[in-house]
């Protein structure tokens, strides 16, 4: 057969024999049980095919292209595949048994339970990990070869000349086994982030990078603008294309663009963290590099890609309830370590190495090119001097820069990072202040860097979490560091951390036994058992009680703080400057500030307070001190406790009832559809009066706006937002007195303060801006508002002078 086009047959128990396929396309098509024996095919192409359930045997393939094409459960013997290009090819459940294979390509390839038997290969250009392992075990030369004992080699060759080559070979056999042990641990961990992804949720991770490269989703959202985007040898495989059109049903690819249409290259997409880890889990974030190929990529058309990463994030949040940040950078960008500007999600030049050595750490590779570290042997930061790799390893690799030791003078900068980070995450971050400690102290140089040493461990074949998995490894190595220095509470603040990132009541169970091999090894962290009771996975998830959420919250705060101080003490003790810019320390100095200064009046965010705000009711009352002072306190219910007054645990106290409200309305104890009760102690206050009062705290300072602050602010001059007042009428025989001001104020640099005043000149009332320019400490904002709380209608209204 000639030279023709087939497109979506389906054919079921065909048998074809001898026959001969020349220069022939077959698209869409399925081919479902039946044998294929004795057919040769030359120059053909198969494209987005399935091959299901088939005996393939005695095939010859010459010069063919399969793209986007699922082999399901077929027995191959005896074939022979020569100048072949597979991209976006699936291998599930196959068996392949003598075949040779002689230049074939695979890009973004997947073999899954295939088993190779007798197979040989013969110039292998593939980041597929199961057929790269095959292809090694049948090219490197035999052992007593290798060590020199080669009395059969010819007289007349060069010694010297023959020890060179067998030394570079030898180096060639070590870097391409490193990255075929990279390229399978990473196939590991996509596997495992695609099992702890909730349903949903693995769809959307498996076809990201078609997403980024393919024009369907900006179709689907309706985007203007966009530049077509595509990766470095990346083409979607069967089922992500099934996936794409589950996804986006009515919406068809753009057609190809003609020469004249800017085209941005991306030579990667990796993620960082920790996806694919034993610390992921239902609330994990997910973030995403992607690496441009071209430094020179247009500033416009680099714009819009960002504009389509943060539709990608929005809709991500949207459809899946997943938190996804994008940062698109180049290939020289990441290897001069510049990683961008401060942010919520990016450290600036707080840390660049130490980001790097993350990355390295924790990196998964999703589509385009592989890092080129993972080809560099264990314990050296660049490729051996004389040695020369295979040349197409550059071009199917991204070199993302090397690190022989990370500075001291950056530790400064990124010990601020993460303790401004620890308010968002204080699990993650304790445990990153503690890596960043323990590199201070010990240096942070190749030997007694994480990322080799998972390397090491990789190529030695070990498998136990504690030493391949990034989280299971930082655990490991932090609970040895701080139990040389005698710090127990460290220890035990670093197992409630860890316990709370890898969340254990989230495994699967099978009688007491967790499925997943890496959940197995990680109970082995914390007792001889490999089996755990349900009662004990429920034990580890419950909640915490107000009162010990505050105590660890406080314990872990401190940690940070002696942590910190310890590192600005290395550092200094070293005599060495700090790489951070100067107006991103003060950026992160302020911040700090706001999150842990405990200035008169000042109403404190509290650490570990979003896992424990289930509160369904609050019940506020008043009491007496021993002193004989008046304190008001709250009392709060969760949602399966008991309607009894009994149950209900203390939460807070505090001798100004509004700070106490601000307190409840900005840590989220109090939010709407929260039942708010009390009893006569409160008087000369009411229930009624602090019910609207919360509601009213609530409104005007929503604790996403009091503690969202622009970078740019906290370069300038601390100034008052918004202000909100309680006046106490004076005596009825003067309408217009006030008796007493209790003022809540936010600032600029993210803080909420509450203060009293005694008698307050009446200028509150005639001009509310000279009376708080006057009495409170900083000054107010241009655009400051200012609001009072009515106890007549209970509502917030505008002050203004009257």
């Amino acid at each position: 057969m000639h030279e023709i086009s087939m497109q979506g047959c389906f054919l079921e128990d065909v048998e074809v024999s001898r026959f001969l396929f020349d220069a022939c396309s077959f698209s869409r098509h399925r081919l479902q049980g039946g044998m294929i024996d004795q057919v040769a095919l030359r120059t053909c192409s198969l494209e987005r095919g399935a091959v299901d359930m088939c005996l393939v045997r005695r095939v010859c393939w010459d010069t063919c292209t399969l793209s986007s094409v699922r082999i399901i459960g077929t027995m191959v013997e005896d074939a022979w595949m020569s100048r072949a290009e597979w991209h976006g090819v699936e291998l599930v459940a196959c068996r392949l048994e003598r075949t040779h294979f002689l230049g074939l390509l695979m890009r973004n390839a997947r073999v899954d339970d295939t088993r190779l038997t007798s197979c040989w290969f013969e110039g292998l250009d593939s980041l597929e990990p199961v057929f790269y392992a095959s292809w090694l075990d049948s090219l490197f030369w035999d052992v007593c070869f290798e060590t020199g004992k080669h009395d059969a080699l010819p007289e007349s060759l060069d010694s010297k000349w023959v020890q060179d080559v067998l030394v570079a070979w030898r180096y060639e056999q070590v870097v391409r086994t490193t990255e075929q042990t990279m390229l399978h641990n990473n196939r590991r961990r996509m596997n495992l982030a695609s099992e702890k992804f909730a349903s949903g949720r693995d769809d959307f991770f498996r076809v990201l990078p078609c997403l980024l490269c393919s024009s369907n989703f900006e179709e689907y959202m309706g985007l203007q603008g966009i530049p077509r985007c595509t990766i470095d040898g990346f083409t979607p495989d069967y089922s992500q294309l099934c996936i794409l059109d589950k996804l986006f049903p009515s919406i068809s690819e753009r057609s190809l663009p003609d020469e004249h249409t800017t085209i941005v290259r991306i030579a990667a997409v990796y993620t960082l963290g920790s996806l694919g880890t034993v610390a992921q889990n239902s609330n994990s974030d997910v973030d995403v590099w992607v690496c441009l190929a071209d430094s020179q990529t247009d500033t416009v058309m680099r714009s819009r890609v960002d504009m389509k990463c943060e539709a990608l994030s929005r809709w991500a949040r949207e459809e899946y309830d997943l938190e996804l940040h994008f940062f698109v950078m180049t290939l020289d960008a990441i290897r001069s370590n510049h990683f961008g500007m401060l942010s919520r999600e990016g450290s600036g030049s707080a840390q660049a190495l130490l980001l790097k050595e993350e990355f390295y750490r924790t990196a998964l590779f999703l589509g385009g090119r592989p890092p080129a570290w993972w080809a560099i042997p264990c314990w050296t930061s660049r490729v051996q001097e004389g040695c020369v790799l295979c040349p197409e390893r550059d071009a199917r690799s991204c070199d993302l820069g090397e690190i022989s030791a990370i500075p001291q003078e950056e530790f400064f900068g990124a010990s601020l990072w993460q303790i401004v980070g620890s308010a968002r995450n204080p699990y993650k971050a304790l445990l990153k202040l503690g890596l960043l400690e323990k590199y201070a102290v010990q240096g942070a140089s190749l030997h007694n860097m994480l990322s080799e040493a998972i390397k090491g461990n990789l190529l030695h074949g070990k498998q136990e979490v504690s030493q391949i998995d990034p989280y299971g490894l930082l655990y490991h190595e932090l609970v040895l560091f701080y139990s040389r220095l005698g710090d127990r509470e460290g220890c035990t603040l670093l197992k409630e951390s860890f316990q709370s990132k890898i969340r254990m009541e989230e495994m699967d169970l099978s009688c007491g036994y967790p499925r997943r091999r890496e959940e197995q090894s990680l109970l082995s962290l914390y007792g001889p058992s490999s089996r755990i009771s349900r009662d004990k996975i429920a034990a580890l998830g419950k909640r915490w009680s107000m009162a010990k959420t505050l105590e660890r919250g406080e314990a872990m705060s401190s940690f940070m703080i002696r942590a910190y101080k310890r590192i600005q003490g290395k550092v200094s003790a070293r005599g060495k400057d700090v790489a951070i810019r100067p107006e991103e320390m003060t950026m992160l100095g302020r911040t700090i500030l706001s999150y842990f200064g405990r200035e008169p009046g000042k109403v404190r965010r509290m650490f570990l307070m979003e896992k424990d705000t289930d509160y369904r009711e609050i019940y506020l009352y008043g009491e007496k001190t021993s002193d004989g002072k008046h304190v008001y306190a709250a009392k709060a219910r969760r949602e399966h406790q008991p309607r009894i007054l009994e149950s209900l645990e203390v939460v807070r106290r505090d001798h100004n009832p509004f700070r106490l409200v601000a307190w409840l309305a900005v840590n989220k104890l109090f939010r709407p559809g929260v039942e708010v009760s009390g009893n006569p102690t409160l008087a000369p206050l009411s229930v009624s009066f602090l019910q609207g009062a919360l509601q009213g705290v609530l409104e005007t300072f929503p604790p996403e706006d009091v503690f969202r602050v622009k970078q740019e602010e906290l370069l300038e001059e601390k100034r008052i937002k918004k202000v909100l007042c309680f006046l106490q009428k004076g005596p009825e025989a003067d309408e217009g007195a006030v008796a007493g001001a209790d003022i809540l104020y936010s600032t600029s640099w993210g803080e909420l303060y509450g203060v009293h005043l005694d008698h307050p000149a009446a200028t509150i009332r005639t001009d509310p801006l000279e009376f708080f320019a006057r009495n409170l400490p900083c000054p107010l904002d241009w655009e400051a508002k200012l609001y009072q709380y009515r106890t007549s209608t209970g509502r917030i209204m505008p002050l203004v002078s009257t």
